[in-house]
């Protein structure tokens, strides 16, 4: 009896939940192809490891501590429980370039030099008799517990169930300010009577947490607006069950929108700062984009012609919201967020509407033509057949 094939996916990467996600995908993407490939994911052990276990196309998952490849390091411990010896690897391209972190370039330095592969990646190029793949909507199996939390944690709602996570894991300029949730928080209130609003995110260390947010502002958020429910702090796994509860999730981009969109909730996104949504999966998504034409401003868009403005890398600096997350500019974006919410929670267009919407309103922000691949899975995740089976 011939033994199985082995492939390990090289993405220990940085640690936002997001890059998870990605990663998560592409073993998918594998295994669906490739029902009998044992598949191995090397990742960064301060991404989101604990949900891995969700996802079935995985066979192993191997945790590096990104910590111990310091300079002197020759043998790291999380390198050495990585078996040496598969028939194929594929590595993130994005390794493929400084990385921007001494740590992560020393990391895949020796693990290029640690794993023997008969046929590994060039970039996006596979070599001839590599594993093909074929991408699809990733759906997180959570365990039946984190659903049963979530179950309990529900209150009786007369309205829709609308999730809530304030900000991103990377930087606290990503977080619009309290006045803004506050007025948004309010409107929902009234759009939707009996709605239940749960708030989302962590601020325990140990891993990410909400840049931008103090507890002490949470509470009297709280305090003040008894209709809310605080879902801080009860673990990623539990957290993305109650959002899978919810009919719509509402944050600027986060990683963690990635995985709402892997429990099938569709996703509103304030849009801004150097980041933009390119991961659809099969559920709907609508971003309110800023009214910034430089958006999105970051060094890897093709459109050099727009660099961040002087003010916002100021800002940026000082850990205070861009410019165009900042509450006078989203005030004005209050009524296009509300009406999005409407019409997501309505749940009454096809999800190839949302993908082809938002695909056509970043094209030119991008500097691209259309036809021109952008997101993750082009073209067939802008067709309805790529829609998540909720």
């Amino acid at each position: 009896m011939s033994r199985r094939q082995r492939l390990l996916i090289n993405w220990v990467y940085y640690q936002p939940i997001g890059h998870a996600i990605e990663a998560f995908r592409f073993a998918q993407a594998w295994r669906n192809d490739n029902p009998e490939l044992e598949i191995g994911l090397a990742i960064n052990r301060r991404s989101a490891v604990d949900l891995a276990g969700c996802v079935p196309a995985i066979d192993t998952v191997y945790p590096v501590d990104v910590d111990e490849f310091t300079a002197e390091a020759t043998d790291p411990p999380s390198l050495r429980r990585i078996p040496p010896d598969w028939d194929y690897l594929f590595t993130d391209p994005r390794h493929m370039a400084p990385m921007g972190s001494d740590q992560l370039d020393r990391c895949e330095r020796l693990f290029q030099a640690h794993v023997r592969a008969r046929l590994r990646n060039d970039g996006w190029s596979l070599p001839d008799g590599f594993p093909g793949t074929r991408t699809a909507p990733l759906a997180l199996d959570l365990p039946a517990a984190a659903r049963q939390f979530a179950e309990r944690f529900a209150a009786p709602a007369a309205g829709p169930r609308i999730g809530i996570f304030f900000g991103s894991g990377t930087e606290p300029s990503r977080t619009p300010p309290m006045p803004f949730w506050r007025a948004l928080i309010g409107q929902l209130l009234a759009a939707f009577p009996g709605a239940e609003l749960t708030l989302l995110g962590a601020l325990a260390g140990g891993r990410s947490i909400t840049e931008g947010l103090t507890r002490a502002a949470l509470d009297q958020l709280l305090a003040d607006i008894p209709q809310l429910r605080d879902g801080f702090d009860l673990g990623l796994v539990n957290q993305l069950a109650i959002a899978e509860r919810c009919d719509l999730c509402i944050s600027p981009h986060t990683g963690i929108g990635f995985a709402v969109q892997a429990v099938g909730t569709p996703w509103l996104v304030i849009a801004g700062s150097w980041a933009f949504e390119y991961w659809l999966n099969g559920v709907p998504l609508v971003s309110i984009l800023p009214e910034c034409p430089r958006f999105p401003c970051d060094p890897w868009s093709p459109a050099p012609a727009r660099p961040m403005l002087a003010a916002c890398r100021a800002r940026r600096q000082a850990g205070a919201p861009y410019l165009c997350l900042d509450a006078a500019a989203l005030r004005d974006k209050l009524p296009a967020i509300v009406a999005a919410a409407r019409e997501l929670i309505a749940g009454e267009r096809p999800y190839s509407d949302y993908a082809q919407r938002h695909y056509a309103a970043m094209i030119p922000r991008l500097g691209l033509r259309p036809g021109d691949p952008f997101v993750e899975g082009w073209p067939d995740a802008l067709t309805d057949a790529f829609s998540f089976a909720r």
